[in-house]
Parts: C-alpha cells; structure tokens; sequence
C-alpha cells in the first residue's frame, strides 16, 4: 500500500502539506515501543490509547533494534505487528509518530532491519519517517536513506547530527517518561 506523503521537509524544518504550517518538532512525546514485545493487538490498543488526548502531536516512537530483529535476518513478527496496531491506534486519536531506532549493532543490519519494520508498518499513516541514529556516519545516513526511500518516498527523515537541509531537527519532551 502506496501512502501520500502528509509532511515535507524544508530547511531543517517540518511542514503539513495540507496546510503548509510548520509542524513542532522541538518536544516530540516518548513512547518505548519495547512494551509491546510480547502484546496483544489489545495491548498495544489500549497503549496508543494513552494518547488519546494528544491529537496533532508527534511522538517519538523508540524502537530497538533488539525488539524488531530477534537474530540476524530474524524478525520478531509479533512485536512488528503490535506496533503496528500501536501505530493505527495514535492514528485513529489523530496524533503522529516518529520513528525513532535505537541500535546496537552496525550500519548495514539496522538499515536492513529498519527496512523490514518499514516494510511492517506501511500502512500507517500516523508514521511521518525516520530518525537516523546519531551513530550513523554521513555516508551511512546516506545508505539509509535511500534504503527506505525506495519503498516509503513518502517519509521525512529526521536528525539532530546530520546536517542535510532535508534532515528535520527534533528533541523529545522532558516532561514525560518513556513508557
């Protein structure tokens, strides 16, 4: 499933399409998506529930590498699909997600696994894109991007590192724990 794109990126910055407004992306609200290994589709409902009173906000959504690929090339499908319902869930409360990946292992295995929880969760259009982990090199950065970009065109990226103009910058909210 083909999404359209609902943000575009320009100068570092986040807008609506429909709109044209900026979007904020300076306190992006943290979710752990960790919780949902094991869920329940009624689980992972009733988390994205929580946010049921934070239509048009953006969360930060932290997915661990660990948590989407159990062994090398190995995923953990059931996790996949409890944030995906997760990711319906704050869509249907009108709220968005960043997707943010939290790595433990090289460039090449998180770009794949990335892939393959985009691949997972494309029909989510509370999702806007991708944080690129402050790890990544430039020319990894690079790598990801156009890894995803050629399923998902749609999606922003999102770094507080890289410098490209097409890179929105973020920062999570303070305020609340990850859950």
């Amino acid at each position: 499933m083909k999404l359209d794109a609902r943000f575009e990126s320009k100068n570092g910055k986040l807008y609506a399409l429909k709109t044209g407004e900026e979007a904020d992306t300076g306190a992006l609200i943290p979710f752990d998506s960790s919780v949902l290994s094991g869920a329940s589709s009624e689980s992972a409902e009733a988390e994205a529930q929580r946010f049921s009173q934070d239509r048009g906000k953006i969360l930060a959504v932290y997915v661990p590498h660990r948590a989407a690929e159990i062994s090398e090339n190995t995923y953990d499908e059931m996790y996949l699909a409890a944030l995906r319902m997760f990711l319906k869930g704050i869509e249907a409360c009108g709220a968005y997600a960043v997707v943010v990946p939290i790595s433990d292992c090289d460039a090449g295995r998180l770009t794949q696994a990335m892939c393959h929880t985009a691949r997972r969760i494309k029909d989510c259009a509370a999702v806007i894109g991708f944080a690129l982990p402050d790890v990544l090199t430039e020319s990894e950065a690079t790598t990801f991007t156009e890894a995803m970009s050629a399923k998902h065109a749609h999606y922003v990226y999102f770094s507080n590192r890289h410098t490209l103009s097409s890179f929105v910058a973020y920062a999570v909210e303070s305020g609340r724990g990850q859950s």
